[in-house]
């Protein structure tokens, strides 16, 4: 039995008369309890602060100085402890000394009385009676021990407050931030220890306290030049409030918003600069659209009247002169168009809807001429899948491949071009499948560059912004492009867009 158990249940005995002790201590060890004489009530006081279970004392052990001892002894336990005294009598002849020490003695500790003649049965029950109520005591104790360690390991600090504003417990943590001792809160009115507490703090604890409901508020303290976040929860006989220091975590707040403000100052800035950029862009398109077109119409037109009114007055040499001028003046409004052609691309306000890939590639193969008379081929098996896009976009890419894949074909075989879709999860890939020269798997990505060309499309007429403004458009609808080809076998070019909500 270890020692803490048995000082809960040991019995300290007290009857100095004749053999009184030593029968009484017989009775109880066969009865297997503990019992343990003491010749005097001092040396039972002193026992009783070591621990034990019950005091059996027999009226003629009391002494003027023994009684005050028992008295400062029954006084001075913890509030957890009150240790049964079970006192043996001679019934109304009660010595006047023992009565007046029993009106002290009474009401500071647990008293049961026990008149002579005794039978060894109503002294065992009287003490196994206060025995498991001691034993309940020890228990308690436990109890609040484990209360105090889980308390004390709780970094918040923690105190707890009765309906009359007084603490009835203050953590070692809540005394270290108030800059007191638990000893000097316990007890003390709050607002008295706290009069320049926050009005925030002060209206959300009067809002626990009479409304009874869960109440944090965060609040700073000049005095200590700190921020703290307290939390306030109705408990029975008050409240209970927990408090943690937020200093840091205020700080990081404010230094994240001071992040958030300089960047949307940057945003804005950028921003302002990228409206400016794009405004002069459009000034730079209206002016090659008008200013750089209109010499350059004039020039072809010129070329046209030279090589109509004057051709036969040209040698040979003379009129390549005038052919390759309206060739280069050609493919040059074919760059300049291009060229606003990618600008608007890029710069576009787009509205994504569902559309009809089937219906939109029919449309595009009627505004084409050189489109109606090739061999176009929709795949016959299955329909065109829907897709999401921005209609006009769509028509731009939709011209800009079929019309590469009917371009770069060898002169010896007729152009072929085979179109279908598949269903990709979420996604919907259209694949443009032509019979032309191809390209080199090192060419893939380059293609889609700006004013960028496979060599084996270097003999071909293109400004080679085509596949650029494909590649533009679809990233703009949220989609993706790429190809795959090998030299002489054709390529398979792929679009991939959002599916349509209508699938």
């Amino acid at each position: 039995m270890n020692q803490t158990l048995h000082d809960s249940l040991r019995i300290l005995v007290l009857t100095p008369t004749g053999n009184d002790a030593l029968n009484a201590t017989l009775v109880l060890q066969e009865a297997g309890l503990e019992p343990e004489i003491c010749l005097e009530l001092p040396d039972a006081c002193a026992k009783i602060s070591e621990g034990a279970g019950a005091l059996l004392i027999a009226e003629e052990a009391f002494t003027p100085e023994g009684t005050q001892c028992l008295i400062q002894s029954l006084a001075g336990q913890p509030p957890w402890s009150d240790i049964p005294v079970v006192l043996v009598t001679s019934g109304e002849n009660v010595a006047r000394d023992v009565q007046s020490a029993l009106k002290i003695v009474a009401p500071a500790g647990n008293v049961t009385l026990l008149e002579r003649p005794l039978r060894p049965s109503t002294l065992v029950s009287s003490l196994q009676v206060a025995l498991r109520a001691r034993k309940r005591q020890y228990q308690l104790r436990d109890l609040l021990e484990q209360q105090q360690v889980v308390l004390a390991s709780i970094y918040e600090a923690f105190v707890t407050i009765d309906r009359n504003w007084r603490y009835t417990y203050v953590s070692d943590r809540a005394a270290e931030i108030a800059h007191r001792s638990r000893d000097e809160m316990l007890g003390k009115n709050y607002w008295e220890l706290n009069p320049d507490v926050a009005n925030t703090l002060k209206a959300g604890l009067h809002r626990a306290m009479l409304e009874r409901v869960p109440v944090t508020v965060e609040y700073y303290h000049p005095t200590l030049e700190l921020w703290f976040e307290s939390r306030a929860f109705p408990a029975p006989s008050g409240i209970s409030v927990f408090t943690r220091d937020v200093t840091q975590r205020k700080f990081a707040e404010r230094a994240l918003q001071d992040s958030r403000d300089e960047l949307e100052k940057r945003v804005e800035e950028r921003t302002a600069r990228l409206k400016e950029t794009i405004s002069e862009l459009e000034a730079f398109s209206y002016s090659v659209s008008h200013d750089l077109r209109t010499p350059l119409r004039a020039m072809q037109g010129y070329s046209e009247f030279l090589w109509e009114d004057y051709s036969a007055q040209l040698d040979d040499k003379g009129k390549e002169y005038v052919r390759r001028i309206l060739q280069a003046s050609a493919r040059l409004d074919r760059l300049v168009q291009d060229i606003l052609t990618y600008s608007r691309v890029t710069r576009a306000e787009l509205e994504i809807k569902d559309i009809r890939v089937e219906n939109l590639l029919a449309q595009v193969i009627e505004s084409y001429p050189m489109l109606r008379s090739s061999n176009i081929v929709i795949e016959p098996e299955l329909p065109l899948l829907p897709v999401r896009g921005h209609e006009g976009s769509l028509t731009q890419v939709f011209s800009n491949l079929l019309t590469n894949a009917l371009k770069f074909v060898p002169e010896d075989r007729k152009p072929r071009v085979k179109i279908r879709t598949e269903a990709l999860g979420s996604t919907v890939r259209l694949w443009f499948e032509d019979n032309g020269i191809g390209i080199a798997p090192e060419h893939w990505s380059r293609i889609f560059d700006m004013f960028e060309k496979a060599p084996s499309h270097k003999h071909y007429d293109g400004t080679g912004i085509g596949l650029a403004i494909v590649r533009k458009a679809v990233e703009r609808m949220g989609g993706r492009v790429g190809v795959e080809s090998s030299v002489g076998q054709g390529s398979r070019f792929w679009i991939e867009l959002p599916k349509s909500n209508e699938q």
